[in-house]
C-alpha cells in the first residue's frame, strides 16, 4: 500500500497541518490526539465554545479551518 494511501484526507485535516502566521512564518498544528486537541482549544480560549463542528468528520474539516 503507497504510504498515506490509508488516510486520504491526511493532509486536509485541521487539527494536523500548517497555518501561516500574520508574521509570514508558519506554525505546525499536530494535534492528532484527543487529549492533545483538547488542550489545544484550550489554549485558543474555545474549550468551552459550543456548536464546534466534529473534528471527525471530514465535512466539517473547512468550517474548522476557518
Amino acid at each position: 500500500m503507497a504510504r498515506g494511501a490509508r488516510q486520504p484526507h491526511r493532509h486536509r485535516r485541521p487539527h494536523y497541518s500548517l497555518y501561516a502566521a500574520a508574521d509570514g512564518r508558519h506554525l505546525a498544528v499536530a494535534a492528532i490526539e484527543p487529549k492533545l486537541y483538547r488542550a489545544l482549544l484550550e489554549q485558543l480560549g474555545l474549550a468551552d465554545a459550543e456548536g464546534l463542528p466534529d473534528r471527525a468528520d471530514p465535512a466539517s474539516w473547512p468550517e474548522l479551518r476557518a
